[in-house]
């Protein structure tokens, strides 16, 4: 029995001990089958890792590229503007023909009054504000509220300053360039693009949508109210607005956050104007449709502008909008894009310091628009 027991033992600590060294063996000295598949192995990883850090270098130096096309770009559109700027004149057409600034609030947004006053205020004799809420610093014009019917804003304001050689009307987020606007015969109206224009039917108005402008994307129908303008306009503008949209009993719709109306039009405009807001027709069918029922299309100028800036653009692509568009729209002024946009459309002559005063205005007279024939 002793016997038997030693056997057991003396054979349990010999396996144990070949099992120690066997493994301490394998430990040391791998397969070569297996040492070559994990060499294998290691090789791939570093193949795939040098693969990614090539396709990383090539998209950097992609992006370089755009980067460095992008600064050339800018810096083509920044020497256009500074010879349009070398080439400039003295910046008082507004005041030589004593033309009035109107911005228009759509919303009471009016902590913005300093910062456009600063960039405006020297560029004309006068800079007024209307807005949808009381305050000393507005002409108050309930109309104006979300911009639906802000055409009526414009004889509050032309009240305020009357007998003025023109006014220029703008909504507040909308910036122009007086370097293109001097330009432009002051005794004709100015307004946008009509190519931008649509036609629109008295009997039915479809739904229309600018992206998620509240306004628009809420009027179902503005038949009923259209309908009432036309028979009480005057022969004399219906005429006028059928030449234009090719057929009697049609009114036009479009972008309308900028015009101008020299003072030759302002009896005409205020007594047209006054229908349409009776009715209640909206803004983007009101002003397109007054302006040419008031004045013929040889003496309306088109403004070349961008209308879709924040929903086309990002701020990397701000450049594209410069000096050399009559106008831009709509600008977040309360970002830094915004506000450097603003600043470059508005900058003043560097050599303004040594440039003659504002000369007395000396309005030219043009005669009221023809009668209809």
């Amino acid at each position: 029995m002793y016997r038997s027991f030693q056997h057991c033992v003396g054979y349990g600590c010999f396996a144990a001990v070949c099992f120690l060294v066997l493994s301490s063996f394998t430990q040391q000295h791998d397969c070569p089958g297996c040492k070559t598949s994990k060499t294998e192995a290691v090789r791939l990883e570093d193949g795939k890792e040098a693969v990614m850090r090539e396709d990383e270098g090539s998209l950097r130096e992609d992006e370089r590229e755009d980067e460095g096309s992008l600064r050339e770009d800018e810096g083509s559109l920044r020497e256009d503007e500074g010879s349009l700027r070398e080439d400039e004149g003295p910046p008082w057409f507004f005041f030589e023909n004593d033309i009035v600034l109107v911005i228009l609030f759509k919303h009471a947004y009016y902590e913005r009054i300093p910062l456009l006053d600063q960039h405006y205020s020297w560029l004309f004799p006068r800079v007024l504000y209307t807005g949808p809420k009381p305050n000393g610093k507005v002409i108050y014009c309930p109309e104006g509220r979300h911009g639906q019917r802000a055409y009526a804003c414009i004889p509050r304001a032309i009240k305020a300053e009357p007998e003025r050689g023109g006014y220029l009307v703008v909504h507040f987020d909308l910036v122009f360039s007086w370097r293109r606007l001097q330009s432009l015969d002051p005794l004709r109206v100015w307004f946008i693009n009509s190519d931008a224009l649509s036609v629109v039917n008295t009997t039915s108005v479809l739904r229309k949508t600018y992206g998620a402008w509240t306004p628009w994307s809420h009027l179902l129908s503005q038949a009923k109210q259209m309908r009432a303008v036309l028979p009480r306009v005057d022969n004399c503008s219906r005429t006028r607005l059928a030449q234009k949209t090719e057929s009697p009993g049609l009114l036009l719709s479009g972008y309308s956050d900028i015009v101008y109306l020299p003072a030759r039009v302002v009896p005409a405009f205020d007594k047209v104007q006054r229908i349409f807001r009776e009715n209640g027709v909206f803004h983007g069918i009101a002003l397109p449709s007054i302006v040419y029922a008031i004045e013929t299309d040889e003496n309306v100028l088109h403004l070349e502008g961008i209308t879709s800036l924040a929903r086309e653009q990002t701020p990397s692509d701000m450049p594209k909008c410069s000096v050399h568009h009559a106008f831009c729209h709509p600008v977040s002024m309360h970002e830094s894009w915004g506000l450097e946009l603003l600043q470059r459309m508005t900058a003043q002559p560097h050599n303004l310091s040594t440039m003659p005063p504002p000369p007395p205005h000396n309005r030219s007279t043009m005669p009221p628009p023809p009668p209809c024939s």
